[in-house]
């Protein structure tokens, strides 16, 4: 998230998960938090898109796009 980025409304996300690659390459899953709905601007354009959220580090909730390993989101009943 960067500084001109606004969380504007989040909405629960029950039942859904961020799936990361671990070293040796297999799947690891989070539940999501809630979902974000975000307001960012660039050059002068404002956009806005829908973002996952988990629970991170010393209890804060990041944004489970932004790991370096993050390769998307699965609903529970798909993941399964």
């Amino acid at each position: 998230m960067t500084e001109s980025d606004k969380i504007i409304q989040i909405m629960p996300a029950e039942s859904w998960v961020a799936t990361y690659q671990d070293e040796d390459g297999e799947d690891q899953v989070s539940e999501l938090v809630c979902f974000a709905l975000v307001e960012s601007e660039d050059e002068g354009k404002v956009y806005r898109s829908v973002r996952p959220m988990i629970w991170g580090e010393e209890g804060m909730i990041d944004f489970a796009d932004e790991a370096d390993t993050f390769t998307g989101l699965s609903h529970i009943s798909s993941a399964e």
